[in-house]
């Protein structure tokens, strides 16, 4: 009995297919997968159509969209902010729409040195003891150190780290908003030698440190991660690694490029550590001639080096934060400054500017008419900010 039901089970569903209702849904889900193949291949050639031509696209020329004219014998930096545009200069800062100023705020610093980290700007005095912080609303905080200013860096929070150097001693202090201490770490020479360059993590926890020891005619390099939180508190000075690798080979170059990620390069070799409660070291790649200059963002490292080539003066290689090469290219231009512009790199000197992919693609060259005293990249691959002595355009590629 129980065959028979299979029997008439299977004659029914053949009888099924073959009914004119089920070939006709049939015909229509075969139509209906080839319009749909047809689409997300439409849609694939699109996408492909776009990445190429973003990727080889060139320009000719630029225009002026906006001008800021400057004072009579004033001499300003700007960068972009929040974004608008700051205006700096060792009598004050400014907050700029175009040629609207938002909020003005003066102070007296003889040599002034910005830092920002997402919603806060830190303008440190370098060789004296002020800090100022803002934020797009204007002036939040103001600081005093306790001795001249080195260097000082800026935390997503309003956190303001500053080195301090006396004569046989270096100090780190840590700063909130409001300008309390937080943290101040003593630092003999003596014991640690002397501390080259630093960077703060942007949660405002972390810090690295580069120091160089001269003894007995030879020197000796280091790199110090300290913790501000929890995992420092019971370590001593709130050490909690050090690396000696570097031997007698100079670090001039740490940098976070996140709160996890730190950089640390020195004449022949880039080191990539990772940061957690205990510091160590993620990737290391030894090169042979010394970096001539270091550049960075948030998931690049770039570093120049001098060509033998007399048409070709440099070489720029890009590395991403796994040490991953990205670009590696002669360049022509004999450029004073280099940094990441969006996708691109940026290269200039007083007259001259060239922009170029990572995929080694000459997107623009351009000679300018006037001394050029900055190029500053805006919110897209196409917009800067060109600098002069009396003036400062934002300009559009087209």
């Amino acid at each position: 009995m129980a065959k028979n039901i299979k029997r008439k089970l299977k004659r029914k569903t053949r009888e099924a297919r073959n009914t004119k209702a089920a070939q006709a849904t049939r015909g229509f889900m075969t139509k209906t997968r080839v319009k749909v193949g047809l689409i997300i291949l439409c849609v694939l050639l699109v996408v492909l159509a776009i990445y190429l031509f973003n990727r080889f696209k060139t320009y000719d020329g630029y225009k002026v969209v906006d001008k800021i004219e400057m004072k009579s014998g004033e001499s300003s930096k700007f960068l972009p902010f929040e974004g608008e545009i700051v205006k700096y200069s060792r009598n004050g800062i400014s907050y700029l729409d175009g040629d609207t100023t938002l909020w003005d705020e003066s102070y007296e610093m003889k040599n002034p040195l910005v830092d920002i980290c997402e919603d806060y700007l830190c303008v440190a005095d370098k060789n004296a003891n002020d800090i100022e912080i803002f934020t797009k609303d204007g002036k939040k905080g103001s600081v005093t150190t306790t001795y001249p200013i080195a260097k000082a860096e800026i935390a997503e929070q309003g956190v303001v780290a500053a080195l301090l150097k006396d004569k046989d001693v270096n100090y780190i202090e840590v700063f909130d908003k409001e300008g309390n201490l937080l943290v101040s770490h003593k630092s003999l020479l003596i014991e640690n030698g002397y501390p080259l360059n630093f960077s703060l993590s942007d949660d405002g926890e972390k810090m690295i440190v580069s120091y160089v020891e001269v003894a007995a005619g030879s020197i000796k390099s280091k790199v110090v991660f300290y913790n501000f939180g929890s995992p420092g508190k019971n370590k001593k000075d709130r050490v909690v690694a050090t690396f000696k690798q570097y031997k007698d080979e100079l670090v001039p170059f740490v940098n976070f490029t996140d709160s996890s990620t730190a950089v640390a390069v020195s004449e022949n070799r880039i080191t990539v550590y990772k940061v957690g409660d205990e510091p160590e070291i993620d990737e290391e790649e030894k090169y042979n001639g010394e970096a001539q200059k270091v550049f960075y963002d948030e998931d690049y490292i770039g570093l120049v080096f001098k060509n033998k080539s007399d048409n070709k003066p440099y070489r720029v290689i890009v590395y991403n934060t796994g040490l991953s090469e990205k670009m590696n290219e002669e360049v022509g231009l004999a450029f004073d400054t280099i940094k990441f512009a969006d996708k691109n790199v940026l290269m200039y000197n007083d007259k001259n500017a060239l922009i170029m992919s990572k995929h080694g693609v000459e997107k623009f060259k351009t000679t300018f008419k006037k001394s050029v005293t900055d190029i500053i990249p805006l919110d897209s691959d196409t917009d800067f900010l060109v600098t002069y002595n009396d003036r400062a355009e934002e300009i559009e590629l087209d």
